[in-house]
């Protein structure tokens, strides 16, 4: 316990911000101006784990990850998959290749039914949970 008014003071310093860490975080779609662009760095990233395509992929999976995440401990449970769903699928959206949840389900309770489904098929270990890994594998895997 600390007393007597003890004061700690710190000498403000400037953070550079890393570029290459910046560039990891943009938008998948960043550099795809057609459908057929999109298409072709997912056929990429997803055939070639030593492309620049497949880093871009991974990391914005993992952004969309922990996005998610609202409890902070690395696994997603079944109540905030919907909302990992939405975020990772707006750039396949953008460009056509996945309707919007309200074109696909005709209510929220059935968006909801057939992500619960969803999820536990991709919840391999049957834990009520999904890591990162089980996630990136069954994303990758639905990309091709």
């Amino acid at each position: 316990k600390v007393t007597g008014g003890v004061k700690a003071k710190y000498q403000t310093m400037a953070v550079a911000e890393d570029a290459s860490l910046a560039a990891k975080n943009l938008p998948i779609y960043d550099e795809a101006s057609s459908p057929a662009d999109f298409a072709t760095f997912c056929r990429t990233a997803v055939t070639d784990k030593s492309s620049p395509e497949y880093e871009k992929m991974y990391y914005h999976l993992l952004r969309c990850f922990t996005s998610a995440d609202t409890t902070h401990n690395g696994l997603i449970s079944a109540s905030d998959f919907d909302a990992l769903v939405d975020v990772a699928a707006a750039a396949p959206r953008k460009f056509g290749f996945a309707p919007q949840a309200s074109e696909q389900y005709v209510s929220v309770e059935e968006r909801k039914e057939a992500r619960a489904n969803l999820f536990k098929s991709i919840n391999t270990e049957g834990t009520g949970e999904i890591s990162f890994q089980e996630f990136l594998a069954w994303a990758m895997e639905h990309i091709k």
